[in-house]
């Protein structure tokens, strides 16, 4: 019972240690822009829907993670993870440099800014991006995506919730290796 409660007393306090450096970060940053949602309806999303009801979307595994071919404004395909725990999509900052480069993203594509609090409690000031069209494994079109742009470098390239939420259902199928997509 002893160590119970000194397990208790020592996350209780990571937590205050974790609320005031949040609170620090979002109080010193006065020129950040408010956070720019993922479901403003000022863009208009949409999924293009092929004649079937679902939609099977391949997968490969690696380190335990489910990484998905997806094809960037119809030009670039890349390896995203399929992450239903992230609330943006996200690219890194070397990504959006060389889809900039190549001309897949263009100025009216860059959004703006916004902060961003991550599994850590931390909170960085990332640009918003849209991506106009995403292809999941060559079958599943969704447009209008809206993407964090990440500093870190090594950072993964992710399919979040502003992909996954357009979509009313998907079930992962582990034996088959395929994302089962509810499409109507």
């Amino acid at each position: 019972m002893k160590h119970h409660l000194i397990y208790i007393n020592l996350a209780l306090a990571a937590m205050s240690l974790c609320m005031e450096s949040c609170n620090r970060c979002s109080s010193n940053n006065d020129e950040v822009t408010p956070l720019i949602s993922p479901y403003d309806e000022e863009f208009e999303l949409g999924v293009e829907l092929p004649d079937e009801n679902v939609v099977d979307v391949p997968y490969t595994e690696s380190h335990n993670l489910k990484i998905v071919q997806v094809l960037i404004n119809d030009r670039i395909n890349k390896e995203m993870i399929f992450d239903t725990g992230a609330s943006y999509t996200q690219i890194t900052l070397n990504e959006a440099r060389y889809l900039y480069n190549e001309n897949v993203l263009t100025d009216d594509d860059i959004l703006g800014k916004a902060q961003f609090g991550d599994a850590n409690g931390n909170i960085t000031v990332n640009t918003v991006v849209n991506l106009r069209r995403l292809v999941l494994g060559g079958k599943l079109s969704i447009s209008n995506v809206r993407a964090t742009v990440v500093e870190n470098g090594d950072a993964p390239l992710l399919l979040g919730q502003t992909v996954l939420k357009e979509l009313p259902q998907y079930t992962v199928d582990n034996e088959n290796a395929i994302i089962k997509f509810k499409i109507k």
